[in-house]
């Protein structure tokens, strides 16, 4: 890719309009770069090929500072600014939760005092909630090489998958079941694994495919268009998910007691994943090369 193509939209000192959550928040822009796409070797994320920048939100403490991907990015202008007022008009808060109260709290205050304090309370309701999944060091590695085999070799995970993320996640539920053995236990393990089967299918589409697996996705979604995503894709793309998986639930509506029991399961099921090999490919496929002229022709 040439310098050219490389292109940032914004520049340092810029003031721009930033994403966070559902809502808009003035920022500027503290750093400017181009990122290659790849595995973060030491944190197991998954770094996205574009211009990036490090902003700092406009009356929010330096601990906010991030970098943000282009995506989240938009430029500050009159129009965007409307719809900066837009979102925060039609965004309703969850019911129930510490942070639905925080919120209903400073709006009534925001009306009655600064607009600081106000801000302060945005940044208590936008405070992720403590959520750190450690990635085992094996399954970083399949990260790793499976970023290679798509992004650099060009292959790919055949698909429909067996055993599929639906039959992953039942076969974890009766191994774990079958070792505590507490109604009370299974319960929670059934809804943490229904809601590791909902995000998958949700985040699929969306965030977990790399660029050259579009059109795969495209095809495999036609020929079964009366499948979820996790009854087609496999172990390779459900551990991405839990690279993603702290930036899902960082607006999830949990008390700390609800936090800790899903890290502890979450933990539990990436344990169980690295010891059972069975459940990822031993190499990928290549694909024809009628595929690769399709992905060379919607680049």
């Amino acid at each position: 890719m040439t310098d050219q193509e490389r292109k940032l939209s914004f520049k340092k000192e810029e003031k721009i309009l930033c994403f966070h959550g559902p809502l808009l928040y003035e920022a500027k822009v503290l750093k400017a770069e181009w990122w290659e796409e790849g595995i973060d070797p030491e944190t197991g994320e998954e770094l996205e090929e574009g211009a990036h920048y490090f902003v700092h939100y406009k009356g929010w403490k330096q601990t906010w500072d991030e970098w943000v991907p282009e995506s989240r990015t938009l430029k500050h202008n009159a129009e965007n600014l409307a719809k900066q007022v837009e979102l925060k008009q039609v965004y309703k808060i969850k019911k129930g939760g510490r942070n639905k109260e925080a919120i209903s709290t400073t709006r009534k205050r925001s009306r009655e005092t600064s607009s600081e304090k106000a801000k302060q309370a945005d940044e208590a309701y936008w405070k992720p909630p403590d959520i750190k999944i450690i990635i085992p060091s094996l399954l970083k590695e399949r990260l790793i090489t499976d970023w290679e085999w798509v992004v650099k070799q060009q292959r790919l995970v055949p698909l429909p998958r067996s055993p599929n993320v639906t039959e992953i996640l039942e076969e974890y539920r009766k191994f774990s079941n079958a070792r505590n053995g507490n109604r009370e236990s299974a319960d929670i393990l059934n809804e943490i694994l229904l809601g590791i089967k909902l995000y998958f299918n949700k985040a699929l589409g969306t965030i977990l495919l790399y660029r050259f697996e579009r059109e795969q996705f495209v095809d495999i979604s036609n020929e079964f268009p009366h499948k979820e995503a996790a009854d087609i894709y496999g172990a390779e793309h459900l551990l991405r998910l839990f690279v993603q998986m702290p930036m899902l639930l960082s607006h999830a509506n949990m008390e700390q007691d609800g936090i800790s029991i899903m890290r502890e399961h979450l933990s539990s099921f990436l344990k169980y994943l690295q010891k059972d090999k069975q459940y990822f490919l031993d190499e990928y496929q290549t694909p024809s090369a009628e595929y690769l002229a399709r992905v060379q022709k919607s680049d």
